[in-house]
């Protein structure tokens, strides 16, 4: 009788335990998935701008000192991605084994890559209005034609 009890409380505790493990690894899955299609999404977005900014460029429809500080930004948030998806790329080689999402394991080696997926979710409001200014800047007109009459009198005016 009692070798029963501590049978299904064994085969019970394994359960609660293996369980807590495959739902680490499903929630990691997931964020790893919603991590790389934010990425996709912002680089895409931030493609555009470049695209857009090279335009302009061609056309001298932006200052050449707006244009350099709007690439160096940009170039700054594409290492920012390309810095993330080496940790989306690091979550999905944990995620290859069960053995990774272990107690130990996990908190000394999954934890903090886990942790970094959350903050770049949790910033995605700011990138956002990043990227919204950026494009703004970019889509303003560098050179607007005023009359010269604030300075001149009519007659001198085109």
């Amino acid at each position: 009788m009692i070798k029963k009890i501590l049978y299904v409380s064994v085969i019970i505790g394994a359960l609660i335990i293996s369980s807590c493990g495959t739902q680490k690894i499903a929630a990691t899955a997931e964020k790893s998935k919603a991590t790389r299609e934010s990425i996709d999404a912002d680089s895409a977005a931030l493609s555009n701008l470049q695209t857009e900014m090279v335009q302009k460029l061609g056309q001298q429809g932006v200052d050449s000192s707006i244009n350099r500080k709007i690439v160096s930004l940009l170039s700054v948030l594409q290492d920012d991605l390309s810095k993330i998806q080496q940790t989306v790329d690091a979550v999905d080689f944990f995620l290859e084994t069960k053995k990774n999402f272990r107690p130990n394991n996990y908190e000394e080696d999954v934890k903090d890559y886990v942790r970094r997926l959350d903050s770049f979710q949790l910033q995605k409001a700011t990138r956002d209005r990043i990227y919204q200014l950026l494009d703004e800047a970019v889509k303003m007109e560098a050179f607007q034609k005023y009359g010269m009459g604030a300075f001149l009198s009519p007659e001198f005016t085109v």
